[in-house]
């Protein structure tokens, strides 16, 4: 896994740049590590604006003005290991088109050796480059953008919702698999592009529909340009955009978030009723409608007794454990007064490492809590993900090799359950094959290396080409 990212574009409108700068702002919890954006006016001019940061740091008021155009497509990254550097930072040029992607490529490895065979050379270790100069290759071969893109499609595996940005055009285009997120509006008549319908409130624009898998969209008219022969229908969407990654105002499949989130915690109370605790209170922010759910559907009181410091930022896409476990530490406070003598239910949407709640409940012992126990609103995450989220490789996941019953031994919480994937399903309305569930129960829909290693990344990032 190496990195899930923010993607934004605007086409034809005379204040592109200044909108696509607040897409990402919306788009920020996708990745705090760097940010983009590259534009294209007439004649034939395009800049480009790219560093490490956050939004606000990497686009000063001077930056965005810069960025004139009716043409921009941005960007939001994190890295989940090493080489967090300004070169990695998207988007990516190759020719005169540039391409700015949210996945992961799992045989980036073959694909590259391939591309430095043909005389093609790389600047970066970041699946956005891969793509763009693929595009580029293909197209020059295949006779225009949509057959490159097409042939693109058969012969690089993995994730990438992506926008490409050329003279006087955005594209849109999406994995066959449609495993990350991509959907299409309009703000003043004008297409827009993102990887979260929230993004599309921020700036006003209409949400018209999601880029379906293996589309190519033309954003300025958001006609289909070509679909790939392998596309699933309706895709396999990540579980984990509901669970965890996207924002709660978001819309995945005309669905909000936060209701399906409420429905975890609902589907949770019903499946693991508790009859000892007195209050039941959320993890913020991503425990919030869960709790709801599940104090509504137990007749719990809900107390929001943790306090976040929301500067710290998202301690899972911290790169280094050492810096995810320094964040926890800072980034949630108890309110002693409201948990002292309680038995407190925790709400929680997920355990990966285990690093934040175990913290977490030593912190509520701390504060005088009688009894903690904890209620995570999805099933355990077992496998790695190889498809842009860090889950990290399976020896870093607790539930990985240990029961329920020593994943909560370890934590240090009284009781501990989990949402059943059927209840997860139910929740998130659609079928086990309209997911892609592979963190939960190693059901790859592309396929990935036996060894449960992410093929060929980690030899370019360590500088062993060819390897």
């Amino acid at each position: 896994m190496h990195e899930e990212c923010g993607v934004f574009a605007v086409a034809g409108h005379p204040d592109a740049a200044y909108l696509t700068y607040v897409g990402l702002l919306a788009l920020q919890h996708r990745g705090q590590e760097a940010a983009g954006m590259v534009t294209f006016r007439e004649p034939d001019v395009f800049t480009c604006h790219k560093d490490l940061g956050l939004v606000v740091d990497v686009f000063s008021k001077g930056a965005v003005a810069d960025l004139s155009g009716k043409y921009a497509l941005g960007h939001v990254r994190y890295s989940t290991k090493g080489y967090n550097t300004r070169e990695n930072a998207q988007p990516h040029k190759a020719g005169h088109l540039w391409v700015a992607s949210n996945g992961d490529v799992v045989n980036y490895t073959s694909q590259r050796i391939f591309l430095e065979q043909n005389d093609i050379t790389f600047l970066s270790t970041n699946d956005g480059e891969l793509l763009a100069k693929s595009i580029l290759f293909n197209s020059q071969r295949k006779g225009g953008l949509v057959p490159g893109i097409l042939q693109l499609m058969n012969h690089v595996h993995g994730t990438y919702s992506a926008g490409l940005l050329t003279s006087n055009k955005i594209m849109a285009f999406r994995d066959p698999a449609g495993i990350r997120p991509l959907v299409l509006g309009q703000k003043d008549g004008c297409g827009v592009l993102s990887s979260e319908t929230c993004a599309l409130d921020a700036i006003g624009a209409k949400y018209i529909r999601e880029v379906a898998p293996g589309e190519i969209v033309d954003l300025e008219t958001l006609a289909t340009l070509g679909t790939s022969k392998n596309a699933m229908n309706p895709g396999r969407i990540c579980i984990f955009e509901y669970i965890y990654f996207a924002r709660p105002d978001s819309r995945i499949r005309n669905n909000l978030l936060w209701q399906a989130r409420y429905e975890m915690g609902r589907q949770l109370a019903i499946e693991d009723p508790e009859k000892n605790s007195d209050i039941v209170m959320p993890v913020p922010e991503t425990g919030n409608p869960c709790a709801a759910g599940f104090a509504a559907q137990s007749g719990l009181p809900l107390i929001p007794a943790i306090v976040k410091n929301h500067y710290v930022g998202r301690t899972f896409i911290k790169p280094e454990q050492s810096q995810r476990m320094e964040a926890v530490r800072i980034k949630l406070n108890v309110m002693r007064d409201l948990v002292q003598g309680k038995n407190v239910m925790v709400m929680e949407d997920s355990i990966v490492r285990g690093t934040t709640t175990k913290i977490l409940v030593q912190k509520l012992k701390d504060a005088g809590a009688k009894r903690v126990s904890l209620a995570i609103s999805s099933p355990p995450i077992k496998f790695p993900c190889f498809y842009g989220i860090d889950t990290g490789v399976r020896k870093d996941l607790i539930a990985a090799d240990l029961t329920v019953d020593q994943v909560r031994e370890y934590i240090g919480a009284d009781q501990l359950y989990y949402l059943s994937l059927p209840g997860l399903l139910k929740a998130c309305k659609g079928e086990l094959s309209q997911f892609c569930t592979a963190c939960l129960n190693g059901d790859y829909p592309i396929p990935v290396n036996e060894d449960g290693s992410l093929p060929g990344k980690a030899e370019w990032e360590n500088g062993r080409q060819g390897v």
